[in-house]
């Protein structure tokens, strides 16, 4: 089924908008969970979580790319689970991540900082617009999807010790270009 279809079951509040959700994208969707929190039992959540606020928020909301929308659900609700797991110590794989990306991005966690954050959202956007669409690729399953440096380097069949010096590269020149344009401080 096409995503216009999907929404506009959502649209009709048609409960099988959550079923053909979940045939299309429920992989997708855990995969993500689950590489962001390494726990199986929270990635369901997450993906329980994503299609109850599909069905919440569609309508009013009418997006025009679902699986992009669903992720982004998902990685809201896997921070969520997160910052409420972290308390306990017990998340690791968003903690990896966020903390390879501290030393070039400022923290964005009250709301006066909302604004910019999504400065910030769009000008790393731009700045991956100027990167080779390899080192673009990488960037996107490390930092969207949350892919250990293993999964990358079986997919991209590159050494995982070759797409860890990338992506360090990568993050010095956007902490770079960040400093130039003022975003950190």
């Amino acid at each position: 089924m096409e995503d216009f279809e999907i929404v506009a079951l959502y649209l009709r509040r048609d409960e099988s908008a959550i079923l053909e959700t979940e045939q299309k994208y429920g992989a997708a969707i855990k995969a993500l969970a689950q590489n962001l929190l390494g726990n199986s039992e929270d990635a369901e959540e997450c993906l329980n979580d994503t299609l109850k606020a599909a069905w919440d928020s569609i309508p009013p909301a009418h997006p025009e790319q679902l699986k992009a929308w669903l992720l982004g659900v998902v990685r809201n609700k896997a921070i969520a689970i997160w910052r409420r797991d972290h308390a306990k110590k017990r998340a690791l794989g968003l903690e990896t991540l966020l903390s390879e990306l501290d030393d070039c991005v400022p923290s964005a966690e009250n709301t006066e900082h909302k604004a910019e954050a999504a400065e910030l959202g769009r000008f790393i956007g731009e700045w991956l617009k100027t990167q080779p669409l390899q080192d673009r690729i990488l960037f996107r399953q490390r930092y969207l999807l949350g892919e250990s440096l293993a999964e990358i380097a079986a997919s991209e069949n590159i050494k995982a010790q070759k797409i860890s010096k990338r992506l360090f590269l990568m993050r010095k020149s956007l902490r770079k270009a960040l400093l130039k344009e003022e975003l950190f401080l």
